[in-house]
C-alpha cells in the first residue's frame, strides 16, 4: 500500500463515519460554542487516528 492510500483511507473513512453520525444525531450539527465543537473535532481526530492505526496493524 502506498503512502498516500495509507493516510487518505483512513482521513476519507472518518470523513463518512462523522457525515452519518451527524446526519444521525442532529445536535453535532448546531454551534455550541467553541469549546463543544473542540470536543467534536477532538473526537473526530481520535476516530481517525484509530483507524490509522488499524490500517497499520492490520495492513
Amino acid at each position: 500500500m502506498d503512502l498516500e492510500t495509507l493516510f487518505l483511507l483512513p482521513f476519507a473513512a472518518g470523513q463518512f463515519i462523522y457525515i452519518a453520525a451527524s446526519d444521525l444525531i442532529p445536535e453535532i450539527k448546531a454551534h455550541h460554542g467553541t469549546a463543544r465543537n473542540l470536543v467534536h473535532l477532538v473526537c473526530f481526530a481520535l476516530g481517525a487516528t484509530l483507524l490509522w492505526l488499524l490500517a497499520v496493524v492490520v495492513g
